[in-house]
């Protein structure tokens, strides 16, 4: 059951379209990405709205949301850069089971709101996205902390989030596959493609998506014969798994480029952060909120960083599990969903109902990407 730009949660939420913000996006482009986000989404049930100008779903008023609601935890998706919320419709059906799941399309990101904001530091990053999640968390009157999960650079930005906002806010910190644990590079520079070392030099010096920007509508096609690999990950889930390519395509062609610039202000010149999670969680996250990792065993991050982390923060008394999930990449929890759906729910259960001690899995359960490829 699909939803519209409409008010939810018994009328709490003043419906908060985007579009009267001063940079809406042509409307051509925001109709052909709410038609390609609906098609990722066919298969789930879900209410759709907008609080505090930033796109969200939900599972409150649908069958599945509707079951044991005085059980379930609160449980807020964030996708990582270049996502969007539909990047969760894979794993939304199970784990409305145990949660009351939200997720949202992050500032400048997806059919979230994209002001003229001038960031030109990660402080500055860190600012305008905890703004705009406060006032999201404000419009949504949540009764209690919520789970809140990350992938990638949104595990950055909601790590962020949750040292700044502790456990009034947070309940349980997961972080899947994060980016920016640390300030080096997340991969081996001298084992790096050429292709990749271009890449990395092109990123650098001019916004990420410029290309399909200047590609157009024939950049979908360009994006499947890079990476046919997406297309096998979706063809399950989609009628058409090509789907996904338009999704992604008009997720990042919109102007201003403000999530190309939220990212590329946290970056380092080699793609590490700025402002490490290394440096900050052990330091500065509350040790009421409890922390887990989960990595792809193929994952292209520095996962070693992870795990020391995770270790460094359980000599500090913090409870922390770190894990690993086996035969997936970066996209942790598309390439093998069925193992991250299970593992995520064990790991919610263990850490809330305070039946685990920190564990961190053995640094050689991660095993290399294959040569020459970037998950």
């Amino acid at each position: 059951m699909t939803g519209k730009n409409s008010s939810v949660l018994s009328g709490v939420l003043e419906a908060s379209s985007p579009s009267s913000d001063a940079s809406r996006r042509p409307s051509t482009i925001d109709n052909k990405l709410k038609q390609s986000e609906a098609k990722m989404l066919h298969a789930i049930q879900y209410r759709q709205f907008f609080a505090a100008g930033l796109n969200t779903i939900t599972t409150v008023g649908t069958a599945n949301g509707t079951k044991n609601v005085a059980n379930k935890e609160i449980m807020v998706l964030v996708h990582g850069f270049a996502g969007g919320l539909a990047g969760w419709a894979q794993n939304w059906e199970a784990l409305s089971k145990d949660f009351e799941l939200f997720a949202i399309d992050l500032p400048g990101s997806g059919r979230s709101i994209r002001p003229n904001v001038s960031v030109k530091s990660p402080e500055d990053v860190l600012d305008f996205v905890t703004q705009c999640l406060d006032s999201w968390f404000e419009a949504m009157k949540f009764d209690k902390p919520v789970i809140l999960l990350g992938h990638s650079f949104g595990a950055y930005l909601v790590s962020h989030y949750a040292v700044r906002r502790g456990p009034s806010r947070v309940r349980l910190l997961i972080c899947a596959d994060p980016w920016g644990v640390s300030r080096e590079s997340p991969y081996n520079l001298k084992s790096m493609p050429l292709r990749y070392k271009l890449g990395l030099k092109a990123f650098n010096a001019l916004n990420p998506f410029g290309l399909l920007r200047v590609l157009g509508p024939v950049a979908p096609r360009v994006m499947r014969l890079l990476r046919p690999d997406f297309a096998a990950k979706w063809s399950d889930s989609l009628p058409d798994p090509n789907v996904f390519y338009d999704y992604i395509y008009y997720c990042n062609v919109q102007t201003p480029p403000l999530g190309e610039t939220l990212f590329k202000a946290c970056c380092t010149d080699v793609v590490g952060a700025k402002i490490p999670l290394e440096k900050v969680l052990p330091r500065d996250l509350s040790r009421d909120v409890p922390l887990a990792l989960l990595y792809g065993s193929h994952t292209w991050m520095n996962a070693e960083c992870g795990f020391t982390m995770a270790g460094e923060m359980t000599s500090k008394g913090y409870l922390v599990v770190a894990d690993t999930i086996e035969n997936a990449g970066h996209q942790v929890f598309t390439d093998n969903r069925d193992e991250f759906n299970e593992k995520l729910q064990m790991v919610c259960r263990a850490l809330l109902e305070g039946h685990s001690k920190s564990y961190v899995a053995p640094n050689n359960a991660l095993l290399p990407p294959e040569a020459g490829v970037v998950e």
